[in-house]
């Protein structure tokens, strides 16, 4: 099929060109813009480098599909490649993101993690927060205060992440010194910036400080990595391995998600697919326990943010299609009993043992952290209509053209109900819970990065279409084009404010 990479070439490069040969404003004026990293010196012979690290990926991934679209491949080689498949995404995580100018190079990560108008949780775990126990002890009580930002928004989770990491940096301090030893030169010269700010202020950056914002950029790292091993799990349900090999290594290669490392938005996804491989396990196996692992995941996921919610509505959705296709009727429902038990306990009883042992109910910060967030519309002026347009449009740069354009190439064939299979249902059910989303208005503005937890599903969708839609050149294509779409907007998007 000629007009189907004939499109996604057109529009790769329509949109590196607005990118970088145009002004226009990546956002709604005045109300949120996205900047532009200005080229410099070492613009070109960064992009020669990264180029060369996409084109060893690329050899890897052709190397690891020649040999598991073999029928003879062993488990224990599939398990290896797909390890392998997690160490190139981190290299190239890695490369694409150092190879940019230098705000839009790892260097960045610092800045991100220690200043509060970007993230605040290290602040909060160094500075302001009282130990665990107290934290979760008088938690509600600081939602209660109605703060619309990060602190008012989000549960206790990423905080007491922090102190856990702080934790472990000061009882090994060997640490620190392999950690600074893996340090590339923009990590040390931004840490060096602010602890020559910090330094006029009453909290120094102390060597541990150094050591726990690098580890936590490296976890971030490897957290969005690591994607792509639960990923290629939901994408075997429904595809042969090799495509689902394909559609895993694409991941990596979704700009937003080098762009908005190291926030927490680059980690959810990992958590999310995971959720969703267990869930997918307790229906396939009718394993109640399967289903509390998935329920205890999710908890895990909420108890860092509420923007799980969508993930736990295609769960829902998703398996109760699945089973009326399957069974139907009261016999489905009876298939159902062992994944909804699972799953409910999963997620009930770490919020019943947080009650009793610490005093805080996770229902009660969960509506405080929407009515928070709610609240923020009231003070910062975003207009409904305009967002509704402009959000696909983001996305689709945030994703990457070749992807969203596979993407909604796969969606399903509306005039064709009878032949849904079951990846058009799944699929149906991922759009419509996305398309509630993106109605409510709940993110107007800053959707790229809020919706990084939701991009494996566009991965996802793309990986059938490629599947059904291209031939096995065009998919090499098709992923050699994504690589460079990644590497020309991580190289121009700036994805925080560091000023």
């Amino acid at each position: 099929m000629f007009f189907f990479p004939l499109v996604t070439g057109v529009l790769s490069v329509g949109v590196v060109g607005l990118l970088w040969g145009t002004a226009v404003p990546l956002g709604v004026p005045t109300e949120w813009l996205w900047g532009r990293l200005p080229a410099d010196a070492q613009s070109v012979p960064n992009l020669v480098l990264a180029c060369c690290a996409a084109a060893v990926y690329l050899l890897f991934v052709w190397c690891g599909d020649r040999r598991l679209s073999q029928s003879t491949t062993s488990p224990v080689e599939v398990a290896a490649w797909l390890a392998g498949l997690g160490i190139a995404g981190f290299c190239w995580l890695w490369t694409v993101q150092d190879t940019a100018p230098t705000e839009g190079q790892l260097g960045k990560a610092p800045f991100v993690l220690y200043y509060p108008g970007s993230s605040g949780y290290f602040t909060q775990a160094r500075y302001e927060s009282p130990q665990a126990g107290e934290l979760l002890r008088g938690y509600e009580a600081l939602m209660q205060r109605g703060n619309v930002l990060h602190e008012g928004t989000h549960p206790p989770g990423l905080i007491l992440v922090f102190q856990a990491l702080i934790a472990i940096v000061e009882q090994q301090p060997g640490l620190i010194k392999i950690l600074q030893s893996c340090e590339p030169e923009s990590v040390h010269d931004a840490l060096d910036v602010i602890a020559e700010n910090a330094a006029r202020s009453p909290h120094p950056l102390l060597p541990a400080d150094r050591a726990v914002l690098w580890l936590a950029t490296l976890l971030t790292l490897v957290a969005a990595a690591a994607t792509v091993w639960p990923l290629f799990a939901l994408l075997r349900v429904t595809l042969d391995r090799s495509a689902a090999w394909i559609g895993a290594a694409v991941w990596p290669a979704v700009p937003a998600v080098a762009i908005f490392l190291p926030k927490s938005d680059a980690v959810f996804p990992v958590i999310a697919c995971g959720a969703l491989v267990a869930l997918a396990g307790s229906y396939r196996h009718r394993s109640a326990w399967r289903g509390g692992i998935a329920g205890a995941v999710l908890f895990l996921g909420l108890f860092g943010s509420l923007a799980f919610l969508p993930i736990m509505v295609f769960g829902a959705l998703g398996v109760l299609v699945l089973s009326v296709r399957r069974a139907g009727g009261k016999q489905g429902v009876i298939e159902l009993l062992p994944t909804v038990v699972g799953v409910t306990l999963g997620l009930a009883i770490p919020i019943m043992l947080l009650r009793l042992a610490c005093g805080i109910n996770m229902l009660t910060v969960w509506g405080w952290n929407y009515h928070n967030h709610a609240g923020f519309y009231g003070q910062f002026t975003r207009t409904y209509w305009k967002w509704l347009l402009v959000n696909p449009l983001e996305l689709g740069v945030a994703v990457g053209v070749p992807v969203a354009i596979a993407a909604l190439w796969g969606l399903p064939r509306c005039l064709r109900f009878r032949e849904w299979t079951t990846a058009d249902w799944l699929t149906a059910v991922a759009t419509l819970v996305w398309g509630l989303l993106w109605l409510s208005g709940k993110n107007a503005g800053e959707a790229a990065r809020l919706w990084v937890l939701l991009m494996p599903g566009a991965v996802w969708v793309a990986a059938h279409a490629i599947d059904r839609a291209a031939s096995p050149r065009w998919r090499w294509i098709w992923l050699a084009l994504q690589l460079a779409v990644c590497l020309l907007t991580v190289h121009r998007v700036a994805g925080f404010h560091l000023g």
